[in-house]
């Protein structure tokens, strides 16, 4: 009966992990949908060779502003250590602190699905064009005080950073080709 009770609260906990994950990236999803009227090509869930399943790019999104790999974190909220807000993530260019800790390693990630992504674009397009690194936290408060190659923010201000984004860094050419390629990769999801 133990090992029963035991093996339902595991199985019952990855569920939750795996239904909070989708819904962060559904509601990432959404809040990049907008950027599509604004002429912008959004993508998710892009397959990589990579042999490990859960190294595939969660969103790109592709414009005349760049490239941006957009990696998605859904975290559980948990009580915060004193000094710190509950709700809020602190970026200091280094790190990531939490309201219950840090997190030296937590961009390493982003920063390689990112660096994937931009020689996959090099092969398709024969130049090296810039693929920014984001890390969002859906439903949490990101604030930070110093910027470095990878972006963190909240779901709610990628679309602002794509709006201040420098025009003219890609082409229409570019961002139809990268686009166009981008779909035949995504079309190749077996479900």
């Amino acid at each position: 009966l133990a090992a029963t009770a035991w093996g339902l609260h595991r199985t019952l906990s990855e569920h939750r992990v795996v239904r909070r994950a989708l819904n962060g990236e559904r509601i990432v999803a959404e809040n990049l949908a907008m950027l599509v009227a604004a002429g912008h090509h959004v993508f998710h869930d892009i397959p990589t060779e990579n042999p490990d399943p859960a190294f595939n790019l969660h969103h790109v999104v592709v414009g005349p502003g760049g490239i941006l790999a957009i990696e998605t974190r859904s975290l559980e909220k948990h009580r915060a250590i004193p000094g710190r807000k509950d709700h809020e993530i602190i970026f200091d260019g280094e790190q990531l602190i939490y309201p219950w800790g840090q997190d030296l390693k937590g961009l390493a990630p982003t920063r390689l699905k990112a660096d994937w992504l931009a020689e996959w674009v090099y092969q398709i397009t024969g130049r090296h064009l810039p693929v920014t690194p984001v890390l969002t936290f859906p439903g949490w408060w990101v604030k930070t005080t110093a910027s470095r190659e990878v972006q963190v923010h909240n779901h709610k201000q990628i679309a602002a950073l794509t709006r201040q984004a420098k025009s003219g860094l890609l082409d229409a050419q570019q961002i139809e080709l990268i686009a166009d390629q981008l779909a035949l990769r995504c079309r190749d999801v077996e479900l």
